[in-house]
């Protein structure tokens, strides 16, 4: 990953950030930054970072996706987090792109915790009860309200043991 060019690495980045294996968040992120996703991506796989296969993308080895998280710096993180929401449209986006914008967050946010709780609920009936213990730890931890964000982290706690997270531990 050393030798990728700075158009390249935002690939692989924004690939690392991004929840799933389809290519269009993360070829309409690279476009919105002015990038040529094509070229980028090409760039990626030449260098064997990355697999293109009819639509989908992701990396050649699990580890190296892991390798570049890493790499990357704090602010780089959240700034692929916040291309990857901007580059989500529409309702049926809502619960990735309320994600990618609490992982983005550099701050408590009152009302992206909000969105978390909304999530969780839904997430509740949807996911199960792993994902909405989850969506509410990050919304307490985004929640500027002592009371009410620990309200949710026990929440969060009883989702987690309905799971059957017997061990749940904060971050």
């Amino acid at each position: 990953m050393a030798g990728l060019s700075a158009p390249a690495w935002q690939a692989v980045l924004l690939l690392a950030a991004s929840q799933d294996q389809t290519a269009a968040a993360v070829m309409t992120a690279l476009r919105r930054g002015s990038i040529d996703a094509d070229a980028a991506l090409d760039e990626a796989e030449q260098h064997g970072v990355v697999v293109r296969d009819r639509g989908a993308l992701g990396f050649r080895h699990p580890l190296l996706r892991t390798a570049a998280w890493r790499l990357a710096q704090p602010a780089q993180r959240r700034a692929a987090h916040q291309a990857l929401a901007d580059a989500l449209p529409g309702a049926a986006a809502r619960t990735i792109r309320t994600w990618h914008l609490a992982e983005a967050a550099s701050g408590p946010d009152d009302a992206l915790a909000g969105e978390l709780v909304a999530v969780a609920n839904q997430g509740r009936a949807r996911r199960g009860f792993a994902a909405a213990s989850a969506a509410l730890e990050r919304s307490a931890v985004l929640t500027t309200d002592p009371g009410e964000a620990a309200e949710r982290l026990a929440d969060a706690v009883t989702d987690a043991f309905l799971a059957g997270d017997v061990s749940f531990r904060l971050a």
